[in-house]
């Protein structure tokens, strides 16, 4: 077992339960999860109303995502142990028994949760399980590893189309809810790549190369928005304003690749898939969809003062 600093594992013992299992799944993060569902739901039926089974599935999500974040604890125990000793693991505050019963009981109850919703969006559940499996467990180390990742969020958008169509009975030819789940997956695939090695000194070509993957994913929506005839002012301001200050974060992050530069850009990357799928309502279903997206932010940066996301 590897050697946790007895500094770590005072922090471990001195942070309420509570807290530890919020770190431990990463609270503001979990926040990104159900404006993907959303989003899917708004390219499928052109408005997100209020529905009960569309509730379930966003609680499901979460499960989904929250389970996602324990495995990936829980697989890299022994590089955290080396890297950020502090974590829940490592630091004995939660033990990786325990943290492999939260994460397969949060996983199930998601897939549960989405069944109860739908079964084409329960078999939709298994497969963004399973890929949140393979990425956390075997193909985290390999150049793979970051679409794998965006295949996961790609996966959490599309429930959001199957279960439009379960609810309202749309099915829209060509599916532009394909394609925007298409262009966020390539989105999280460059977040990932520019976050491969957040806890140390990146190479910038790493880094470089996970700036211009993102880069694709932002053209790639405007592209899709162009191709489907809809137009959004607000969704325009959104996608292009996150893009210039997603660019403000990364530049400095490139030109010295700390862990505390890059982490701070990849924190706002990962939070701001919630302005991305924003700008995607404002587009496809209008600004008050849009605005109850971009609601989610408030609890993410709020907690994320206190609970860090990477």
């Amino acid at each position: 077992m590897p050697d946790v600093t007895p500094l770590a594992k005072h922090l471990g013992n001195t942070v309420p339960l509570r807290t530890q299992f919020a770190r431990l799944i990463r609270l503001p993060n979990v926040f990104s999860a159900p404006p993907d569902v959303m989003a899917g739901f708004a390219v499928a039926a052109g408005s997100v109303p209020f529905s009960g089974t569309l509730a379930i599935v966003l609680l499901g999500s979460c499960l989904l995502y929250a389970s996602g974040m324990i495995w990936n604890d829980y697989f890299d125990f022994a590089a955290d142990a080396r890297e950020r000793p502090a974590r829940p693991i490592p630091s004995g505050a939660i033990s990786r028994s325990s943290a492999f019963l939260l994460g397969a009981l949060m996983m199930i109850l998601g897939i549960a949760f989405c069944f109860v919703a739908s079964w084409k969006a329960g078999l939709v559940s298994i497969l963004l399980s399973g890929s949140i499996l393979l990425y956390d467990g075997a193909l985290k180390r390999l150049p793979i590893a970051p679409a794998m990742m965006g295949l996961c969020r790609s996966l959490n958008l599309i429930l959001g189309v199957v279960i439009a169509r379960h609810i309202l009975g749309v099915s829209n030819s060509p599916d532009w809810g394909i394609y925007v789940a298409l262009a966020n997956g390539i989105y999280i695939t460059g977040v990932t790549l520019f976050a491969r090695r957040e806890a140390g000194t990146s190479p910038r070509s790493i880094l470089i190369s996970g700036g211009g993957v993102m880069l694709v994913a932002f053209l790639f929506h405007f592209v899709i928005w162009v191709m489907a005839g809809h137009f959004s002012i607000l969704g325009i301001v959104l996608l292009t304003g996150f893009a210039i200050l997603l660019s403000i974060r990364a530049i400095p992050a490139i030109s010295a690749p700390h862990p505390q530069t890059i982490q701070r850009a990849v924190k706002t990357a990962v939070l701001g898939i919630i302005v991305i799928n924003a700008a995607t309502c404002a587009t496809f279903a209008g600004p008050l969809p849009s605005l109850v997206v971009l609601a989610h932010l408030i609890p993410a940066l709020w907690i994320g003062r206190w609970i860090y996301s990477t």
